[in-house]
């Protein structure tokens, strides 16, 4: 008997919210098949089965809160039983309530079951419900569009647009002169985790430039279909071969360098900016990695992601240069220790042998943990990283 627990997805998640059963009751399962879906505080994560058997005794209905770690199902061997009884078919039953993995998603939409409404409230979804209460919106006045009027997060959303569109309206004293623009739950998210960094982690940053001819050589040959991303994540991973104490994680004041490489990519979206994560990129080359970015922007858009593809980074490349940025300064992804911000790449003077020479050039900025790091180890991965794309 395999126990089927809400899975630990992000670094700070301390419950998830159920969104569905792709699978149901009684179904044959085989390791890695999605099982359910779950919405943490960064994106809709489909959760994949981590061992082979019968789908038995689901726990949890869609829309349900559940702690990390908490049982939610069990999978079977020939002859077991289920020491509890099923709470929810699953999507095998018909319900109207599981969650099509179409065009929905794409507007940050999560469909999840009716959750108990307090007297004189109308019926709504957990999430709603806790963005209504943070926001003070009273749920009387938001129109459902969810299965049986029931208000999900879309309409909630939806409706604060609306009030910020009217108060942009009304806005023509000197007492209004803006307008309110909703966060959403991934931004403030984002925001409190990147204000915990800049104030618990000493920072320090170095700045080099890199000849990308080489680079551009090799974006040539392929038509153009690798991108420079995935060139500069390619050269990242290599170096980090070399440099481990880069490719850590700093826990309760203990440095954690890891054997596998694994690059996340900072991709905005119309929810936030996520960092999903290319697994094993030190062993992947350029085209492959550009493979990897390719299903993870298609994911990003689509607002869902597997569970692998938001955990498990040690390192995080963040790229710019497609908004013409020159440099930057990236604030490093607690708990790991360090950042690479890619600028563009542009042409350049640059002095080769004595000779001034046009060049595409790009500036990188380098920001590493003061605890973890110091300058005469960060420095020489820096270094390596500029002999690798020069030289490609």
């Amino acid at each position: 008997m395999h126990e089927v627990v809400m899975p630990k997805l992000t670094h700070d998640m301390k419950f998830g919210i159920l969104l569905e059963w792709i699978r149901g009751e009684g179904a044959a399962i085989q390791q890695g098949e999605p099982l359910f879906a779950v919405e943490t505080d960064k994106a809709a994560v489909t959760v994949e089965a981590e061992a082979s058997g019968v789908l038995s005794g689901i726990r949890v209905r869609p829309g349900e809160e559940v702690p990390i770690g908490a049982v939610v199902a069990y999978l079977l061997e020939t002859g077991e039983t289920a020491p509890v009884p099923a709470v929810f078919s699953g999507p095998s039953a018909g319900s109207a309530l599981s969650v099509s993995h179409g065009a929905e998603s794409s507007s940050n939409v999560k469909a999840v079951a009716e959750a108990p409404a307090v007297r004189g409230s109308p019926a709504a979804s957990p999430i709603a419900r806790r963005i209504a209460k943070e926001r003070g919106i009273d749920l009387r006045l938001v129109r459902g569009t969810g299965p049986a009027a029931l208000i999900v997060e879309r309409d909630v959303q939806a409706f604060l647009g609306e009030q910020a569109l009217l108060s942009s309206h009304l806005a023509h004293t000197p007492q209004a002169p803006y307008e309110v623009v909703p966060l959403t739950d991934i931004q403030r998210t984002a925001g409190r985790r990147l204000a915990e960094s800049m104030r618990e982690i000493p920072f320090f940053d170095l700045v080099a430039e890199i000849d990308m001819s080489a680079a551009a050589r090799l974006r040539s040959a392929s038509g153009e279909d690798v991108s420079y991303t995935a060139i500069f994540l390619h050269a990242t991973a290599k170096a980090l071969r070399d440099h481990p104490r880069l490719n850590a994680h700093m826990i309760e004041g203990e440095l954690r360098c890891y054997r596998e490489i694994n690059i996340g990519v900072a991709i905005a979206t119309e929810a936030g900016l996520l960092v999903p994560v290319v697994h094993g990129a030190d062993g992947l080359s350029p085209s492959q990695i550009q493979s990897a970015l390719t299903d993870l922007q298609n994911k990003a858009r689509a607002g869902r992601f597997a569970s692998a593809d938001l955990t498990g980074g040690t390192f995080t490349l963040s790229n710019l240069g497609m908004f013409d940025v020159d440099a930057f300064r990236a604030i490093v992804n607690p708990p790991e220790v360090a950042i690479l911000a890619v600028g563009r790449v542009v042409d350049r003077p640059n002095v080769r042998e004595g000779q001034i020479l046009v060049c595409p050039m790009a500036r990188v900025t380098l920001s590493a943990d003061h605890r973890a790091l110091d300058g005469a180890t960060a420095a020489p991965f820096l270094e390596q990283l500029r002999q690798l794309l020069e030289t490609l």
